[in-house]
């Protein structure tokens, strides 16, 4: 590849990484992002001799500082400041990319691929920004070092036509264009020593103590819309997301939930109180959320969920996190501030971060959990997964705390054959847990499951999925039992969260999907709780955790698994991390202390039985080794100084015969400055010295080869050496 052409590939290589590794993170406009991409292409072509960019000098000037204007009012009238900022780099990169033509333009653009690069770091949380980063890395070793070849082939390669005249820059374009500066060895080399260098960084990365929890804790990332979360939802939003396969969580289990269990886990998210025209809202004086919080240490406090009672004792709440299991919740950005966990949580671990609403959780109600974060927050929750029995269920009294009537509420266009269908379901029920089964499988076996809506127009959705379409999603099954719960007395409220999830078995956790969104009731019973109920079909419904066995899709999880392992290790790197590491490193070392003595022992009683044949390999290979070397030092045209040119062969004999008269070369000369040195202190030889050295450059370097070279060359070299014995004679 010619060398012009090599430092032009990797320069528009470091804009590609830096490119993608800001455009591929879906925050800036996607016009904006494409036109520039394909303008940048463009300028590929834009360059001389093919087009004067001296021109159009003056229009890109009056266009920069146009943009630079617009730029400015963009900003004061409100636009998000990073954004605005990254799309007039963009501008500054597309004007640099057209009219480069020296050094110094290169150099501009690879400061201005770097901002991009810096800007990715804050806009792209995504593992696309790591792939693109190494590749950046790559690029920028090649690129930089072909600029400093190349600026100092264009600034500092001068020859000295005479020695009372100032030097003058030599036409170059030929070395430029020659195909033996660089090949495949120094792109092979220089990549594997920037994959190396990256691994010393990465590992330093790992090491540093991370020193501060808050500085740059609230990190950007574009999050996922939902329905459903929000404070009042209107029904028939699940429908729209059940084939979504966006993960919004992953969850990590302790006792491990195993994949293939009966029985699905609900995680909770939501809970509304009061319906009305077909909408589930939360009232401003519905029960608050109750909690206690305790520290855990560090910026780590946890918050038990108390429920009907008031507070609790420090054994009490012991007591709460008995036979739990807890999971390790990493959340991804979603539309709303709501933290899920499995069933009805006990408790919620979460890093707090000053600041931020003094760091505390928002005092929401209805037994919800929500904390501001505007990227994905990992925190900790321990929840009792297994149903109270139904024996403890029968016997709850009857009596409900303050402020539950709430959960009782039923809207005045509710029709009285709603409420008379609840009386008729419920008519042999005795308790609570009775009429609340009666309901569940009375909408379980007389309704259908599907995702394909109707309008009930003019009536009440309730009613009109009851008695005349007789079909619906989980949301329209949920309210369901929720209105005929309460029009048969008895206090209960609709829930939106997830149902189960996706098995990961690369780093076994339980991915949850967009699709999983579900919809489900809660019971109220004293000295118990709220027990979850599920009237949806069970057909409609994963009845176990599991996963899809497709090639897609295993391949799917594989690079779910790559970004998880991104999102920890590098997004959300913190102290906390970093000591588990540590940990997790040392134990490993001890755990593998004894097991490595045991393999050493055997090893040294193998060697010691096997000596005298390991001894005669070792001193063969040896052997082989040195008749080797000494066969390449004899061999003829093996010489490390000497090149496949014969004229390079030539001229590394005329240089050992200088070398013998006293005129060697210094290390640090250049053949040409050597030439010019002999020149001046009037070495015999000097004149067709400094004409071999001409030769020897055009061809070895120029790569132009003319006919008589060798011939040529043959007689400046027996001239030289003949002026050096005529001199070492008189």
């Amino acid at each position: 590849m010619r060398f012009i052409t090599a430092h032009k590939l990797t320069s528009y290589l470091m804009v590609l990484c830096a490119f993608c590794a800001l455009g591929l993170s879906g925050s800036l406009n996607p016009f904006v992002t494409a036109t520039a991409f394909v303008i940048s292409c463009g300028s590929w072509f834009w360059e001389a001799p093919r087009v004067d960019a001296k021109r159009f000098a003056s229009i890109w000037a009056i266009m920069s500082l146009f943009v630079l204007g617009l730029t400015v009012l963009r900003a004061v009238m409100g636009g998000e400041f990073l954004i605005v900022g990254v799309e007039y780099l963009l501008f500054l990169l597309i004007a640099k990319l057209f009219n480069r033509s020296a050094c110094r333009d290169y150099l501009h653009i690879y400061v201005l691929t770097f901002l991009m690069l810096v800007a990715g770091t804050v806009l792209n949380p995504e593992l696309t920004y790591g792939v693109f980063f190494l590749g950046y890395v790559i690029a920028t070793t090649w690129a930089l070092i072909l600029f400093h070849l190349r600026r100092e082939m264009e600034e500092n390669f001068l020859l000295r036509h005479a020695a009372d005249r100032d030097s003058e820059p030599v036409q170059v374009t030929r070395i430029l264009n020659s195909r033996r500066i660089v090949g495949r060895r120094f792109f092979v080399g220089t990549a594997l020593m920037s994959v190396a260098v990256f691994a010393l960084a990465s590992i330093m990365f790992l090491a540093i103590p991370r020193i501060g929890f808050g500085l740059f804790s609230q990190k950007r990332q574009s999050g996922i819309n939902m329905t459903g979360f929000s404070d009042r939802v209107s029904l028939g939003g699940h429908g729209t997301i059940k084939t979504d396969n966006t993960v919004v969580m992953r969850v990590k289990t302790e006792p491990l939930v195993h994949p293939f269990e009966p029985r699905a886990v609900y995680w909770r998210g939501v809970a509304f109180d009061t319906y009305q025209e077909g909408r589930w809202l939360r009232r401003p004086d519905a029960p608050r959320t109750n909690w206690q919080v305790t520290h855990e240490g560090g910026n780590r406090n946890r918050y038990y969920m108390l429920y009907d009672r008031s507070s609790a004792s420090p054994s009490e709440l012991g007591q709460l996190l008995e036979d739990t299991v807890r999971q390790e919740i990493y959340l991804e950005p979603i539309s709303e501030e709501v933290l899920f966990g499995a069933s009805m949580p006990r408790s919620f671990d979460i890093e707090v971060r000053p600041g931020v609403h003094r760091g505390k959780p928002w005092r929401t109600r209805n037994d919800e959990m929500r904390y501001p974060h505007n990227s994905g927050i990992k925190y900790e929750v321990h929840s009792q997964i297994a149903p109270p029995a139904a024996a403890a269920l029968r016997a709850s009294p009857e009596a409900l705390p303050p402020g539950f009537q709430h959960y009782l509420q039923l809207p005045d266009e509710i029709p009285e054959r709603v409420i008379e269908l609840a009386r008729d379901i419920t008519r042999d029920a005795e308790t609570r847990y009775d009429k609340a089964m009666a309901i569940e499988d009375w909408l379980e076996s007389n309704l259908s499951y599907t995702l394909e809506m109707r309008s009930p127009g003019d009536m009440e959705p309730i009613d009109f999925f009851l008695f005349e379409r007789r079909m619906g999603h989980c949301e329209y099954f949920s309210s369901a039992m929720a209105v005929l719960m309460r029009a048969a007395g008895e206090p209960a409220r609709n829930v939106n969260g997830f149902l189960g999830g996706e098995w990961n078995e690369y780093d076994k956790y339980i991915a949850v999907r967009a699709g999983d969104a579900h919809s489900w009731v809660e019971v109220y019973f004293a000295e118990v709780g709220w027990v979850t109920f599920d009237p949806t079909p069970p057909s409609s419904t994963s009845a176990a955790l599991g996963q899809m066995d497709d090639f897609s899709d295993r391949l799917r999880r594989m690079f779910d698994t790559v970004r998880f392992q991104w999102f920890q290790w590098v997004i959300d790197y913190d102290l906390y991390r970093q000591v588990s590491l540590f940990k997790n490193v040392s134990g490993a070392v001890r755990d593998s202390s004894s097991s490595a003595g045991n393999v050493f022992a055997d090893l040294r009683t193998w060697v010691v039985a096997r000596g005298p044949l390991l001894g005669g390999i070792l001193g063969g290979g040896a052997f082989a080794f040195l008749l080797l070397s000494w066969w390449r030092r004899r061999a003829p045209g093996t010489n490390a100084r000497r090149s496949s040119d014969p004229l390079a062969g030539i001229y590394q004999r005329v240089e050992t015969s200088l070398a013998r008269a006293g005129h060697g070369r210094a290390p640090a000369s250049t053949p040409r400055e050597h030439a010019s040195a002999l020149r001046d202190s009037a070495v015999p030889g000097a004149a067709p010295l400094e004409q071999l050295t001409e030769l020897y450059y055009r061809r070895c370097y120029g790569g132009d080869h003319a006919p008589d070279d060798i011939a040529r060359a043959q007689a400046l070299a027996d001239e030289i050496e003949r002026a050096l014995r005529d001199s070492k004679r008189s």
